[in-house]
């Protein structure tokens, strides 16, 4: 399923190739087997639909799509926010196996945290927002056996939402996130899908979606992932996957040390599988590269990394 909240039409492009054609202030969607349903309300007012939707998703009217405030439920929004009070914010995705919130208040450190899932619908309240504060926010939802980041959106807190009270668990009032579209580039690796190492050894993991972890890591230990491709030249946020019981420290590199990227620190997390998402900005250049991360410290796993273009 793929949301646009612009003017005009965009073409979405997934994984396995499939590519959905989504209209002007509307949405598409593809089951498996079956013929693309898509609605869009459009910027002139005029709603189209697809003849094969259902009679429940083509009769919704214009205001339902085009509407500030996205109908009376969370789940009219696939992932956005809505203001609790005016000091509190919940955060939603829905209809994603899981899904990390990463956000700054007022410029400061980014904080990265998986959300709550219950029935493929997550959530995180965010607490003790000071008034005024400036709230920049993204997502990281789960897709397939990978996942993909949202645009980054920030807002003023706290003004708008209010909660529907004791009649209805979900606020009467959701701002969708702004951008339709993910980053320009985003590219997600599993860490043992190395072609070259030191050292290590994978196993089963118990993180989302399951698969295999890289796990055994010494100090001095190594993993090379070749033909890493950067398109253009310029900010990155690198986000790693990892657990450790007690903390540890790695770096990062590229073509085999020639160009140093910095050191990551992995907070305790009190477990061999209990995961958390760490993050550090580089400037890449554009090119074909080996990327490498480097062990300083051993005593911490690595499930996946993800390069995303800032």
């Amino acid at each position: 399923i793929a949301y646009n909240f612009g003017c005009s039409a965009i073409n979405v492009a997934y994984s396995d190739g499939t590519s959905i054609s989504v209209p002007a202030k509307g949405y598409a969607y593809k089951r498996t087997g079956q013929s693309v349903v898509s609605s869009g309300a459009g910027c002139s007012g005029t709603s189209s639909s697809a003849s094969s939707a259902p009679s429940s998703v083509a009769s919704s009217s214009k205001s339902s799509v085009a509407s500030s405030s996205v109908a009376s439920s969370v789940a009219a929004a696939p992932y956005g926010h809505t203001v609790l009070t005016s000091t509190s914010v919940r955060f939603h995705v829905n209809n994603a196996a899981w899904a990390d919130i990463h956000y700054t208040i007022n410029g400061g450190a980014q904080q990265n945290i998986r959300m709550t899932n219950a029935n493929n619908n997550n959530t995180y309240d965010l607490t003790g927002i000071p008034a005024g504060a400036t709230v920049r926010y993204f997502f990281t939802i789960a897709q397939g056996a990978g996942a993909i980041d949202t645009a980054w959106v920030q807002f003023g807190c706290c003004s708008g939402g209010t909660s529907s009270g004791a009649a209805s668990s979900t606020p009467v009032s959701s701002v969708a996130a702004s951008s339709s579209s993910a980053p320009a580039f985003t590219q997600l690796v599993q860490a043992e899908a190395f072609t070259s190492m030191n050292g290590v050894q994978t196993e089963a993991t118990t993180d989302t979606n399951g698969g295999q972890n890289v796990a055994y890591i010494d100090a001095g230990d190594w993993m090379a992932y070749a033909n890493i491709t950067i398109p253009t030249t310029g900010s990155y946020r690198i986000d790693y996957r990892v657990a450790s019981p007690s903390g540890a420290t790695f770096s990062s590199d590229l073509n085999a040390g020639a160009t140093q990227l910095g050191s990551v620190t992995v907070g305790a997390t009190g477990g061999w599988q209990n995961w958390t998402t760490v993050s550090q900005t580089v400037t890449l250049t554009a090119g074909t590269h080996a990327f490498g991360i480097y062990a300083q410290q051993a005593g911490w796993n690595i499930n996946w990394f993800r390069i995303t273009k800032l």
